[in-house]
């Protein structure tokens, strides 16, 4: 005779779908753990009734920059990516803009580019009411990475 039981959990890296099946002969528990994908993605904001999504990458100096959209963007951009300005590859962890920047700056008008969302990255934000979370990567049109 055996149970199984299905729990949501976060590492701090990873967030992990756990089916646990609970042998009654006194035997260790088998657990098999797996990142969630996307159709377990979406089914968990849809079953949780969850309307907001955080995002964010590192900037040039390696702080986090991000922004909140809405669930219904974040299923849109799945495909394709979200545009987020690009000025985070010029300015410094005081936000004031670097000179002689070549990627970004005045000369380009700091538009936005391409990033998109590891679904891999997926955790809650306990202090902010569990709101998900993602990190994020810049790229091209392509799917590339953006050298910076």
């Amino acid at each position: 005779m055996h149970r199984v039981s299905t729990f949501l959990l976060t590492t701090g890296k990873h967030f992990y779908c756990l089916h646990i099946t609970f042998i009654l002969l006194n035997l260790p528990p088998v657990i098999i753990l797996h990142i969630m994908n996307e159709d377990q993605i979406i089914t968990y904001l849809k079953e949780n009734d969850i309307k907001k999504i955080k995002f964010a990458f590192a900037d040039i100096d390696g702080i986090l920059r991000g922004k909140v959209i809405h669930h219904k963007k974040f299923i849109d951009g799945l495909q394709d990516g979200y545009g987020f300005c690009d000025v985070v590859f010029g300015w410094d962890s005081n936000d004031a803009c670097y000179d002689n920047v070549q990627l970004t700056g005045w000369h380009t008008g700091y538009p936005d580019r391409q990033c998109r969302i590891d679904l891999s990255t997926f955790r809650t934000v306990p202090w902010q009411e569990n709101i998900p979370f993602f990190l994020g990567d810049f790229s091209d049109d392509n799917g590339n990475d953006l050298p910076a």
